[in-house]
């Protein structure tokens, strides 16, 4: 072996070895690593275990409010409507009840939902034509004091809007 085959021969043998070194180091760290990714995902699954029933007792509360809320609207939109035909039954009774009763009604609500102010008593079309002659004489007396009301037939619905107003969404006479 001539010299430069000696050198040659040393340089493969130390590349060699140099690459057995760092195969071997590969494995080691791969192995480490490998290690370490079992004792991660053994503490992960014991984490994902510990915390499994508490998530699902989490979403099972969350669909059971859930529940509990559709609930609750079903029985709102129920008693809601209820309550509407409740309210037009009466309104309908109302309307049909003799003239002098009704106006009657009328004076009673007046006299507990005016406010003392001046304003207009919104009658129907059908109201101001069967209304007393002395309705508005009758009124006058039965509000409250510094209260004063008037009715007009000019442009009035069917039915007056006084006694959804005065019943339902006010405590006053409707104003003009």
């Amino acid at each position: 072996m001539t010299g430069l085959d000696t050198i040659l021969e040393s340089i493969r043998k130390d590349g060699r070895e140099n690459a057995d070194a760092i195969l071997a180091k590969a494995r080691q760290d791969a192995d480490e690593i490998s290690a370490q990714a079992l004792v991660d995902a053994q503490l992960r699954r014991e984490e994902i275990l510990r915390d499994a029933p508490q998530q699902a007792q989490a979403a099972a509360d969350r669909v059971l409010s859930s529940a509990h809320r559709e609930q609750r609207r079903i029985l709102l939109t129920a008693r809601q409507a209820l309550i509407q035909e409740t309210l037009e039954a009466a309104e309908k009774s109302l309307f049909e009840l003799p003239d002098e009763e009704y106006f009657t009604v009328l004076l009673g609500l007046a006299a507990k939902r005016a406010l003392p102010q001046k304003g207009e008593l919104v009658l129907g079309s059908r109201d101001f034509a069967r209304m007393p002659a002395n309705f508005e004489k009758k009124l006058q007396t039965v509000l409250p004091k510094g209260t004063t009301a008037y009715s007009s037939p000019a442009g009035r619905p069917e039915h007056s809007n006084f006694l959804k107003n005065s019943v339902l969404k006010r405590r006053t006479i409707k104003l003009s």
